[in-house]
């Protein structure tokens, strides 16, 4: 199981290079994916702004939002315990950010995230797998 943040999973579905390859081979070594629930919304405002930007084309991001649906992704709602983390956490990161680091947290698995100041912030009490991405 492997905690993945939008950052990372939006890259991980349509950008290709260097960082989109290293997601992709770290996701195809591991069957259980998870995230908070929130997550579904995100990635489809991500694809929506890159349409609406003329950086991907219309059928281009809905594939990439079928290609996330079919990765069975487990979305889970947050709680009392993993509200309570995240205000623990908020003087070193936003909210967003927070609840899915205390998602790996609870999960006790790793969290993968293309936002390096998350892992810099040192707040994490599970592992944390960087991979710098553009978006």
């Amino acid at each position: 199981m492997i905690v993945v943040d939008t950052s990372a999973m939006v890259t991980a579905l349509r950008f290709f290079g260097s960082s989109g390859d290293k997601i992709r081979e770290i996701l195809s070594q591991l069957k259980d994916l998870a995230a908070p629930s929130h997550q579904a919304v995100e990635i489809i405002q991500a694809f929506r702004s890159l349409d609406r930007g003329g950086t991907l084309a219309a059928d281009t991001a809905h594939q990439a939002i079928e290609d996330y649906i079919r990765l069975g992704v487990r979305l889970v709602d947050p709680d009392i315990k993993l509200v309570s983390r995240v205000w623990e956490l908020r003087h070193n990161l936003t909210a967003y950010d927070a609840l899915f680091v205390a998602l790996a947290e609870r999960l006790d698995c790793e969290f993968l995230t293309g936002d390096a100041k998350i892992a810099r912030s040192g707040v994490a009490r599970c592992p944390v797998i960087t991979v710098e991405t553009d978006f």
